[in-house]
């Protein structure tokens, strides 16, 4: 096969908590994932609320030139009531 410099998207994975890969949800360009990290509203102005998210990456073994990779992924929070 061929050197390639691209990792896929789908080679991507969001998760909430510390999960081997493969079990976390794996990342589409054409596709929403939504992740329900369930975090609790705050009662107070000096404890905001927070969350966790574990990213993990899989480099597929056609990736075969060295160097340094970038991109961009873009987050969006969604409140629900």
């Amino acid at each position: 096969s061929s050197a390639s410099s691209t990792i896929p998207e789908d080679q991507q994975q969001v998760a909430t908590s510390t999960v081997a890969y493969g079990s976390g949800y794996a990342l589409s360009s054409s596709t929403q994932q939504f992740v329900d990290m369930n975090i609790v509203k705050s009662t107070s102005t000096s404890t905001p609320a927070s969350g966790i998210a574990y990213w993990g990456i899989a480099v597929p073994g056609s990736v075969s030139l060295a160097g340094s990779y970038t991109g961009l992924n873009f987050f969006q929070a969604v409140a629900s009531y």
